[in-house]
């Protein structure tokens, strides 16, 4: 592996919420939990001011994703501030997976979700069902089931507050 295989994981969430239609927020809680997941090769590079050479690099062990916001962490022992980058290809294959009708469903919840809150605005069926037409999806779809679109929705609503 190079240094040039490798982008920091705010562009990364950046680049999520532009291609899947999320907030930064929801990006950067996906990113986190694929982080944990193993999907995602991460490590954190020193700044001083400048990013330090490979050599100075350290793996992030994926468990530390699930107790912490890893990339909220405070300087290192030295003082030195620390940048999470995440690996390239990893990030690009899992992208492309989500980037599947799935990610379709999450812009098109999002969208939804500007006309109305579902449960109080419009009846939930409705809200599904509009999401299914939206992404050209059946009830018997992977990833469309109401209780699903429910899930992802409320997950949504929550990153948005």
């Amino acid at each position: 592996m190079s240094e040039e295989d490798w982008i920091s994981f705010y562009t990364a969430a950046r680049e999520i919420a532009e291609r899947l239609g999320m907030s930064q927020a929801v990006a950067r809680k996906h990113l986190r939990q694929a982080c944990a997941d193993q999907l995602i090769t991460t490590m954190k590079r020193p700044l001083d001011p400048e990013p330090m050479p490979i050599e100075f690099w350290t793996r992030i062990d994926p468990r530390e994703w699930s107790t912490r916001t890893v990339d909220y962490d405070p300087p290192d022992a030295d003082g030195c501030k620390t940048e999470v980058i995440i690996h390239e290809d990893d990030f690009r294959s899992w992208i492309e997976q989500r980037s599947a009708p799935q990610s379709n469903r999450e812009a098109a919840i999002t969208k939804r979700l500007r006309a109305g809150v579902p449960g109080k605005d419009l009846p939930w069926k409705r809200f599904c069902d509009d999401v299914r037409k939206d992404c050209r999806a059946s009830l018997t779809t992977r990833g469309f089931t109401n209780e699903t679109i429910e899930d992802v929705t409320r997950e949504i609503m929550k990153g948005h507050k």
